[in-house]
């Protein structure tokens, strides 16, 4: 069990997320969720939705100001965010050294 009240680790049988709350240095009064790790068994990603759902009501409970859902991965995620109301909000640069 993780004891850490700034992080969420939740699992159905078939999926686990692990969420993070952060506060930005320039936001220093604005707490975040950033999800670090969604992970599903193929044919299972609506036990994916329902953990992103909860990570979402975590962070409301806790009094979050924004929530953070992203993939460095060749995995497409549009369908799930936007399954629980998430819009693109940033675009990433990348150089490999």
């Amino acid at each position: 069990m993780l004891q850490e009240r700034s992080a969420q680790l939740i699992r159905t049988d078939h999926a686990f997320c692990i969420s993070n709350i952060v506060t930005p240095v320039w936001h220093p009064k604005e707490p975040e969720v950033h999800v670090l790790f969604l992970c599903c068994a193929e044919g299972h990603h609506w036990d994916g939705v329902r953990l992103l759902r909860s990570s979402i009501d975590w962070g409301k409970a806790n009094k979050c100001q924004r929530w953070w859902f992203c993939s460095e991965t060749d995995h497409h995620i549009d369908a799930l965010a936007k399954r629980v109301g998430a819009y693109a909000a940033v675009t990433r640069y990348r150089l490999d050294l």
